[in-house]
């Protein structure tokens, strides 16, 4: 009689928890890898639009590309540095972006593929597809106390390799202005800003930033310089109760132009 050679329901067991227990070894090294190639592809992106940016200022006189203009070309849209929007139409137009000559049009720059769809609420387009990842430092740009919102050279900032342009971004606080959500959902963030809460800094000066540290607690920066690096939070744990967002920079200013120490 011949005997067949199989594996005992044991051993199948036995292979089968060895298996599980190498995928649940490998599978957090994975996910960290996967984020790694991510957050590099994010820099990529920050890179190309601050080249853009500082391509934009040589070619007007030292001038950083303007907040927000009406688009003289769309009615009812507004063009910004990504791109022309609507909110009531929800549409965004990539190829009528300020920077968009310098950059090439298509939108993919301007997406940071850690922010996946739907993870925070749009600005503007349905189903919270977001027109922007990044924040851009309009205090910084624009001049708001002159007649006309005229745009600041780039030139005159006294620290620029310290000087964020452009950020990873996003808000924490909800659609009604004025009424800070410390712990509500993530919205879509153009601008390098911050905010006060609890209580809009009436009593407690603490601020919240929208510097959205999504890589693994770090974020992306661009600074005026022309420069990119990878940034940590100023704190840490205030950042992680909050989504990860945190104050724009280390200074306390998060429009830091080279002022104080």
């Amino acid at each position: 009689m011949s005997g067949r050679n199989g594996f005992t329901l044991a051993e199948l067991l036995v292979v089968m928890g060895i298996v599980a227990l190498l995928a649940a070894i490998l599978m957090p090294a994975l996910a960290a890898a996967r984020e790694v190639s991510r957050q590099t592809s994010c820099l990529s992106n920050l890179r190309n639009i601050n080249m853009g940016l500082q391509m934009y200022a040589n070619d007007h006189g030292a001038k950083m590309p303007p907040a927000y203009v009406p688009d003289e070309q769309k009615s009812g849209f507004t063009r910004h540095v990504f791109g022309s929007y609507n909110k009531a139409s929800q549409e965004v137009i990539y190829e009528r972006g300020t920077l968009t000559p310098y950059i090439g049009s298509g939108g993919k720059v301007w997406h940071c593929p850690s922010t996946g769809e739907g993870e925070m609420l749009s600005l503007v387009l349905a189903d919270n597809k977001l027109c922007s990842s990044y924040g851009y430092n309009v205090e910084l740009a624009m001049d708001w106390t002159s007649d006309g919102d005229s745009q600041n050279r780039l030139g005159s900032i006294q620290v620029p390799g310290k000087t964020l342009v452009f950020c990873d971004s996003a808000a924490n606080y909800t659609y009604s202005w004025g009424q800070p959500n410390q712990y509500g959902n993530l919205r879509e963030n153009w601008t390098i800003a911050w905010y006060p809460v609890p209580d809009w800094g009436l009593n407690q000066p603490e601020r919240d930033g929208t510097t959205h540290f999504r890589h693994g607690g770090r974020a992306n920066g661009a600074f005026a310089d022309g420069h990119a690096e990878t940034l940590q939070p100023p704190r840490r744990g205030k950042a992680q109760d909050n989504n990860w967002c945190g104050f724009a920079f280390l200074e306390t200013d998060p429009y830091y132009s080279g002022k104080g120490k």
